[in-house]
């Protein structure tokens, strides 16, 4: 089936993609300019290594602590540390902390015995519920601990600093610019990025952000694929969990994750999103690093047939006939679905009813 150069840009995709053309003869066939080189004895290694550091104070504090309890009637006990609790989470939420803040992490109902005695019988209850708060505002970390040791929590295990996950990505994309900078400082003449889109969760604007990342580190080619599931890894063991993959009926399978997974993109909104990301790629090399870019050309068409340069710089904004026949899990086929179930409450949830 011939391709058709799809058309979601209108007419600035088609002027970017004639600039890159033109770019690329000039570099086949136009005058040499001469740049700086590394060379090597050959038979000995060449290694670059590139590392990037980036430190930050921490933005949150987490605090744990649990109501214990003791007593000879089980029910009695439960009420108890219910009522406390109840009451000890609403007071911590008069101080301005969110209840997304506000994360039980354990309950626990532990029988009491009789040792002593020739038959163990039970003589009591042990009941606990467990607590972590996580602190934006560390002006807030003393009044926490007086309001939860005043209205019952009679467990503090201290107070843990540490970082919130947007300022993690932000502190660790910082590291990744500067490893890539000290590589090519070191002579590496070439990066390659690879990235994963089409996760658990992602948004078509998480997936555009990944691009606008890459726009930033100064790489040369870049690769983003759909994410997928093979047997054996982590993500396969947590589908199985979820009940969207039979370990034994799909052993033999591998999926891409936007096929089976109901929290993942759609396949077309993937496929849409990743279109827009690579015209934003493409207008960055031309207007911020349009040298890089020239060098880049001319390097591939020494070894690149010209037609081959042409549609490998198509490829991303080309429809393609599938040459792969979806793979659906074994559960999906007993339930006749061809794609998974996405509703407002689908996170967390199997590819299908229960």
């Amino acid at each position: 089936m011939e391709n058709k150069l799809h058309d979601p840009f209108g007419h600035a995709l088609v002027l970017m993609f004639s600039f890159f053309i033109l770019l690329f003869v000039f570099a086949k066939w136009g005058p040499a300019i001469n740049f700086n080189s590394t060379t090597q004895t050959a038979g000995q290694p060449f290694v670059v290594t590139g590392t990037g550091k980036a430190t930050t104070a921490p933005d949150i504090a987490k605090v744990d602590f649990g109501i214990e309890q003791t007593g000879t009637d089980l029910k009695t006990v439960q009420n108890s540390v219910d009522q406390k609790s109840q009451s000890l989470v609403a007071q911590i939420k008069k101080l301005g902390i969110a209840a997304s803040d506000i994360q039980t992490t354990s309950y626990q109902v532990n029988p009491q015995y009789d040792y002593t005695a020739p038959v163990q019988n039970i003589t009591g209850y042990d009941v606990s519920t467990n607590y972590e708060v996580t602190i934006r505002d560390f002006t807030k970390i003393n009044d926490l601990i007086a309001t939860a040791t005043s209205n019952g929590a009679n467990n503090i295990s201290g107070v843990n600093f540490d970082l919130s996950d947007t300022l993690k990505n932000q502190t660790m994309q910082t590291a990744r610019e500067q490893a890539v900078s000290e590589a090519k400082r070191h002579g590496i003449e070439r990066t390659h990025g690879f990235f994963l889109v089409g996760s658990p969760g992602e948004t078509e604007e998480d997936i555009l952000e990944s691009f606008r990342f890459a726009a930033r580190l100064k790489l040369d080619t870049f690769g983003f694929n759909r994410l997928c599931v093979y047997r054996g890894t982590p993500l396969w063991r947590e589908y199985v969990g979820r009940g969207i993959i039979d370990d034994e009926r799909d052993w033999a399978k591998w999926f891409k994750c936007s096929d089976i997974d109901p929290t993942v993109l759609p396949s077309e909104v993937v496929n849409r999103a990743r279109q827009r990301g690579y015209a934003l790629l493409f207008a960055h090399r031309l207007l911020r690093r349009p040298v890089q870019t020239w060098k880049l050309l001319r390097s591939l068409g020494r070894h690149m047939k010209v037609s081959d340069i042409l549609k490998l710089l198509s490829s991303p904004f080309r429809r393609r006939a599938l040459n792969r026949k979806t793979e659906l899990s074994a559960r999906m086929i007993d339930l006749g679905l061809t794609a998974p179930i996405r509703t407002a409450t689908a996170m967390g949830t199997p590819a299908g009813p229960a």
